[in-house]
């Protein structure tokens, strides 16, 4: 995966055990992350107008800047 990326970049993967939200954005403050990249799930009728859970806490919580794809 790393190899889709500008060499530039500092693309990391990790996989680790917790609830979503709150294990991104612990990670993320660890390690000084600057932006959070996430998709929000887009799943059900009425999803267009709202965002996946774990996508919402992760913005209300992180302190930084937060890139939601849909």
């Amino acid at each position: 995966m790393k190899a889709k990326f500008d060499p530039n970049l500092n693309v990391t993967t990790k996989v680790l055990v917790g609830f979503p939200a709150e294990t991104i954005v612990k990670v993320a403050e660890e390690e000084d992350v600057g932006l959070i990249a996430i998709s929000s799930s887009g799943k059900g009728r009425v999803t267009k107008f709202f965002i996946g859970s774990v996508a919402e806490k992760v913005i209300h919580s992180f302190k930084k800047d937060v890139l939601l794809v849909h």
